[in-house]
């Protein structure tokens, strides 16, 4: 699945067709940095396969059962800039299944090519309830809060952070200096100051 090349067997050709690269597109969606610099520039309109007008970004998401609470936070991170380039510009494959799994989500939620005007947190939501041990489900209601804090600390730990507040060397030594939160990402690296550790829920 990682290639998305389709083959005829047992002859062994590939089949390659205009439709056929259209259902690999809305199914792992990819992006240039120029197509990222231009979301938020101009408005950039979209059509369904029924001809339906939306706006990449501001889709729908399926309501499974009870994660109305998952998928409000899941759409709001969606909207960070600095995080949702990052997770539309980085390549996953060796990073943990819930960064994989994010980054398939934000790249459908903002995908300018759908067939239909809503996505399926499905995939994410089967990982969130297996690496949280069941604490936030699709069938139970849960915190919102509480599951933003358990999201980004293990997203955090998932890209290879630390449970601590690493230091700033990079920055320290002037690399990247002067470069907006946009740029590192569009540069294809995440500044040092944006790990502060493990995110505490508890509200005061």
């Amino acid at each position: 699945m990682q290639t998305q090349n389709v083959y005829v067997l047992p002859e062994g050709y590939e089949v390659k067709s205009k439709s056929l690269d259209d259902i690999k597109y809305v199914s792992d969606p990819r992006y240039t940095k120029q197509e990222v610099m231009e979301l938020d520039r101009r408005a950039q309109p979209a059509w369904t396969l029924a001809g339906k007008e939306y706006a990449p970004g501001f889709v729908g998401m399926n309501n499974l059962k009870e994660n109305d609470y998952l998928n409000v936070i899941l759409q709001a991170l969606s909207h960070v800039v600095p995080l949702r380039n990052y997770f539309l510009l980085e390549d996953f494959s060796s990073r943990s299944e819930l960064a994989k799994r994010t980054s398939i989500l934000v790249r459908k939620i903002w995908n300018p090519r759908a067939f239909k005007a809503h996505v399926s947190p499905h995939e994410l939501l089967q990982q969130i309830a297996l690496d949280s041990n069941k604490r936030f489900t699709l069938t139970n209601q849960s915190d919102p809060i509480e599951f933003l804090s358990w999201f980004l600390n293990n997203l955090h730990l998932g890209l290879g952070g630390s449970k601590t507040k690493p230091g700033a060397e990079e920055d320290a030594k002037g690399q990247g200096q002067g470069l907006s939160p946009e740029a590192y990402v569009l540069e294809g690296r995440m500044p040092s100051q944006w790990s502060y550790g493990m995110v505490d829920a508890r509200m005061t």
